[in-house]
């Protein structure tokens, strides 16, 4: 078969992308060899918080950043995209997690404040209906942390202490009774709590909780993206709850990753689990088809277009040679300065590193250029992190560049392909 589209990638982007190519009528291939780096994260969608050159200060509104940003850095991917384009796709983000059994919340003109288990606040845009009721906690509203016996990855009475310090009205306690073979990690806690594990939760929540407390938990529900688990333990335990985000593996970015998934599914994606992109196939001045790995055995794809999803040194998007950085399926020019240092002396610093900011240029149709500055195949599409011009941990803005940038290559490599209209 040849496809209309085909995706490399299951990340944010890969899924933005197959998911625009398929409703533009196109049909689509979305690979890859794993889930995507969504699992690792914390289910949330970050714009833009750090916006570059701002003495590392925190922005309230995040369209607003993403439209400063566009006027202000030519080579930044939101220059190319738009504002408008951006708060179109997390809108459209939005109905597809909510339509996958997993909602986020969809005011785009504020930036929120994230607890996270550490007891720092994560600054980013769209978070899970689980987050909701602990964000932008005010110091007055007293708190309840739980935490889970043998859960190595969450300390309540440490982050309680922390948020002491910081002058909250907060206490801890510590579920107990999890049996050993359940304990660990969020993963391991989350199977067993069933159905009926999540009744017996919230009775407990409501046999601890004081009058006025809320009650924020590790991610430890079902992985499945199923908002109705969290609104049964709020209705059981009768008081708010939320969850904490805690150390990858991320239940919150496993949900959000399966919602995406399922919506694929039942948009008529097709789904090549468990193959390696390893090079590509020219035909006629156009990239014909990719050869894929799957384990010792390899095969061909071919496709009228391509998205290039690929992520960054996480993924294997881009990788480090020595001194220099490289594409390595389809050897694009990485958008590094002769002996420019990859990274800063500060591992913290707060203006990231310049190796953050590297990947492949793109014109403004997303096509990746090649070394002569112009596209480099005409049926090529990039998105995400493998874009150049923008450092997506240091500015927070990942999120909505691999979503609209894979909305948009998406819908551009259907009406490349005949399908559709550019819009």
């Amino acid at each position: 078969m040849i496809y209309d589209v085909a995706v490399i990638g299951m990340g944010l982007a890969g899924m933005s992308a197959a998911l625009s190519a398929s409703e533009m009528g196109a049909t689509a291939a979305l690979i890859g060899s794993g889930p995507g780096t969504l699992n690792l994260a914390s289910g949330c969608i970050d714009v833009m918080a750090y916006p570059p050159n701002q003495d590392n200060l925190p922005v309230d509104d995040p369209i607003a950043a993403v439209r400063q940003v566009a006027s202000e850095f030519s080579e930044h991917p939101y220059a190319i995209l738009g504002d408008k384009a951006v708060a179109k796709t997390l809108s459209w983000i939005s109905a597809h997690t909510a339509a996958g059994g997993w909602p986020l919340s969809s005011d785009l003109s504020k930036n929120h404040r994230v607890l996270t288990a550490v007891g720092r606040f994560k600054i980013t845009c769209l978070v899970p209906e689980s987050y909701l009721a602990g964000i932008d906690l005010p110091l007055y509203k007293p708190l309840l942390i739980l935490g889970i016996s043998g859960l190595r990855d969450f300390s309540a009475p440490m982050l309680a202490e922390v948020l002491q310090m910081k002058g909250y009205k907060v206490r801890s306690t510590v579920l107990q009774g999890i049996p050993v073979g359940f304990q660990g990690h969020s993963l391991g806690v989350s199977r067993f709590f069933s159905e009926s594990g999540i009744k017996q939760l919230g009775l407990q929540i409501r046999g601890f909780v004081r009058p006025g407390e809320i009650v924020g938990i590790p991610p430890i529900l079902p992985p499945m993206p199923d908002i109705q688990y969290f609104r049964e333990l709020q209705k059981v335990a009768g008081v708010e709850v939320f969850e904490i985000p805690t150390l990858p593996p991320s239940l919150p970015g496993i949900r959000l990753s399966k919602a995406l998934r399922a919506r694929c599914v039942s948009s008529g994606v097709e789904l090549w689990e468990g193959v390696h992109a390893l090079s590509m196939e020219e035909s006629g001045g156009k990239i014909g088809s990719l050869l894929l790995a799957a384990g010792p055995n390899q095969r061909k794809l071919q496709a009228k277009t391509f998205v290039m999803a690929t992520g960054s040194y996480l993924s294997g998007g881009i990788r480090v040679k020595g001194d220099t950085v490289i594409e390595p399926i389809f050897d694009l020019p990485i958008n590094q300065k002769e002996r420019m240092p990859l990274f800063s002396t500060s591992f913290l610093s707060s203006s990231g590193h310049n190796a953050g900011k590297l990947g492949v240029g793109v014109d403004s149709s997303l096509r990746p250029l090649g070394k002569n500055g112009r596209p480099a195949w005409e049926n090529l599409f990039a998105a995400g992190d493998i874009l150049a011009g923008h450092d997506p941990l240091a500015e927070r803005c990942g999120g909505g560049v691999a979503a609209s940038s894979g909305r948009i290559a998406g819908m551009n490599a259907a009406v490349a392909a005949g399908k559709g209209k550019k819009s």
